[in-house]
């Protein structure tokens, strides 16, 4: 078997190599580094901020006004004159919903309703000035007692008033705190009435008052399950005209039917 020798005079590594590996273990040292130490040596020396504007103080003839302007309690109602008008009976707002006069008689038309309201020059029922003169003293009554669940004045109004133009819309008040306070059937039964009346009316009280109505009775025979007196509600509130509110009432009462 053969063997071969290599053994010979060893030479010192020329300039070339010795560059090479210099640059070789330069990298190795760099590559060993955390990132952050070779990003701050790299980095530039950071610039002075500049200089931020002067702050802008308050004007020294500033005057600051602390008192509160005049206001009222929201339960205060202004006094109503001897005769008011329908405007002035709206505006006082003294139940959930706005207080409407009802033209029982037929010939008041949503269009006539509107200006009478509006103060427009809308021919007004001979009736008008005597119901508003009528149901004054009531409503100042209302707006000072400390009740807001007594009946025994609104009773005794649409007692001796049963044709007033203010009646339909009073007895729904009266039905309504009579079945806050439980006694439901005799609230039914005065919604019942104050429907019938309210119904076939075109005028824009009727309109409205008959809306409040019809949707206290749906609300009142779901809560019941009067289901016979429901489905006669929803084919009665067929004929009437869209109203957002109760037509969701109308489509939970089709489907409890």
């Amino acid at each position: 078997m053969r063997t071969f020798s290599f053994a010979g005079p060893v030479r010192p590594p020329s300039l070339i190599h010795r560059c090479t590996a210099w640059v070789l273990v330069s990298f190795q040292l760099l590559a060993g580094l955390p990132a952050y130490a070779v990003e701050q040596a790299v980095r530039p020396a950071p610039t002075k901020a500049p200089d931020a504007p002067a702050l802008v103080r308050t004007p020294a003839n500033l005057t600051v006004r602390r008192a509160l302007p005049a206001h009222g309690a929201s339960t205060d109602v202004p006094a109503l004159r001897a005769k008011p008008t329908d405007s002035e009976i709206l505006g006082l707002r003294l139940f959930a919903a706005p207080l409407r006069p009802v033209e029982t008689g037929g010939s008041g038309t949503v269009l006539q309703g509107l200006r009478r309201v509006l103060g427009g020059t809308g021919a007004a029922p001979s009736g008008t000035a005597p119901d508003n003169e009528a149901v004054a003293p009531l409503l100042q009554s209302l707006a000072q007692s400390d009740n807001p669940h007594g009946t025994e004045t609104l009773e005794q109004f649409v007692a001796a008033h049963p044709n007033s133009r203010w009646s339909p819309a009073l007895r729904h008040e009266l039905a309504r705190r009579q079945f806050a306070q439980g006694y439901f059937q005799r609230a039914i039964d005065q919604w019942e009435s104050v429907w019938k009346t309210v119904r076939d009316g075109t005028d824009t009280g009727s309109v409205a008052v008959g809306d409040e109505v019809l949707s206290c009775l749906i609300e009142a025979a779901m809560g019941l399950s009067d289901t016979r007196r429901l489905s006669r509600l929803v084919g009665e509130a067929e004929k009437r005209p869209g109203n957002n509110v109760l037509d969701g009432k109308l489509e939970r009462a089709k489907q409890a039917v």
